[in-house]
């Protein structure tokens, strides 16, 4: 079922595509560049961090134009010759709180590529969601969600040294709890605050919808990828109210 909706979106979107506009453009630069200055605020460029790189560039499916220009931003990022501020100032003028969180999610996997989150890291991505005008528990949900997404996919042996470290790994790191966590629901959620929860998810991160408000078409797939973590969510959540299982 899952396969099938995403293909029925790429589907659709391939009939809807238009040229690329400078908002989404924007979005683009600001992901590369910012990734760059995280890579680069250890004062370290780690093998790792060029590893997530290539890695990102992989997954978005980037030609060999799109390569060397992500790569080239990213450079620039890493040795500051571009300003942050005005970079973020650029995005943060054209996007939305939806792709605002897809951008701070990458930035965090940036950061987790080589399985922690140091001091000089913390402080950046601080600043970074501040600047953004995310609040704290805004942040704090998308932190845990895709911390959370990373441990348990075991894509990196991720040690969580922030400053709110789980007394439970085994529990955060569960798919039930990944699915609360994507829904950004507490595990005493009913049937209706389940729902409304996933509608609005749905509604936010459509991928139409987030091309209109400035998603490069590069980047698609990350949506389609955020529909189906959203979609898996609920129906686990779901099964689990309908079978009235303890957990």
């Amino acid at each position: 079922m899952k396969a099938r909706i995403l293909q029925l979106i790429a589907f659709l979107l391939s009939f809807f595509k238009s040229p690329p506009r400078d908002d989404q453009g924007i979005m683009f630069k600001a992901t590369f560049v910012t990734m760059g200055y995280i890579a680069s605020c250890d004062q370290l460029l780690q093998k790792c961090e060029l590893l997530y790189l290539k890695e990102v560039q992989g997954y978005l499916n980037l030609n060999k134009e799109k390569i060397e220009e992500s790569t080239h931003y990213f450079e620039q990022g890493v040795e500051g010759i571009l300003d942050l501020e005005s970079t973020l100032r650029s995005f943060k003028e054209e996007a939305d709180a939806s792709l605002i969180q897809l951008f701070l999610s990458f930035q965090l996997k940036m950061i987790y590529a080589d399985g922690h989150l140091d001091q000089e890291e913390y402080g950046l991505i601080y600043d970074i969601y501040n600047f953004l005008g995310v609040s704290d528990t805004d942040y704090a949900r998308i932190h845990r969600e895709t911390w959370t997404h990373c441990h348990f996919e075991e894509k990196r042996k991720v040690e969580f040294t922030t400053f709110k470290k789980p007394s439970n790994p085994k529990q955060e790191t569960s798919p039930l709890h990944l699915a609360y966590s994507t829904l950004g629901v507490e595990s005493t959620v009913t049937r209706q605050g389940l729902k409304k929860a996933y509608r609005k998810l749905l509604k936010e991160n459509h991928p139409d919808k987030l091309i209109a408000r400035g998603l490069p078409e590069e980047m698609i797939k990350l949506a389609e990828e955020k529909v189906g973590k959203i979609y898996d969510a609920y129906h686990l959540i779901q099964t689990l109210m309908k079978s009235n299982l303890t957990v």
